[in-house]
């Protein structure tokens, strides 16, 4: 599994992150030059969107373990 953060304006996933730790920085796409959001929200959305995969691919086991008739 892995979660990526692209461009909502155009899909790219070439963003341009600033270095500093300050969460309010704001992510740029390096492809169309379009605000992506800043590091937090970015950040928030990434975790948010990996919980979501981890939750499906747990549920998913479980459905094939239960088909197999494995407890």
């Amino acid at each position: 599994m892995q979660i990526k953060a692209t461009c909502a304006a155009c899909g790219s996933e070439q963003l341009l992150i600033p270095s500093d730790d300050e969460q309010d920085q704001m992510i740029r796409c390096g492809a169309c030059n379009a605000d992506v959001g800043d590091k937090k929200a970015v950040s928030e959305a990434l975790r948010k969107r990996a919980k979501q995969e981890a939750e499906k691919a747990i549920a998913d086991l479980k459905k094939s373990f239960s088909k197999a008739g494995i407890k």
